[in-house]
């Protein structure tokens, strides 16, 4: 699993100059990407309609998990 700033470079907080890039390669790539984040893994999800589907499909897709209060 991928840390964010290897995708991105600098690390999770750091400023990324050019972004467009990287969007570019996971959208044609890999446009759902599980990537190492600080607290939790996480999944970065770069197509429109995939995003779609994420917002719209709540039995599918949840945000439950950010209730744990981690």
């Amino acid at each position: 699993m991928q840390a964010l700033g290897d995708v991105f470079g600098g690390h999770f907080m750091s400023e990324v100059r050019d972004p467009y890039r990287a969007y570019a390669r996971l959208r044609r790539e890999e446009p759902v990407k599980l990537f190492d984040l600080p607290l939790a893994p996480g999944y970065m999800v770069t197509r429109y309609e995939d995003v779609l589907t994420v917002f719209k499909d709540a039995t599918l897709f949840s945000s439950r998990a950010n209730a744990k209060a981690i």
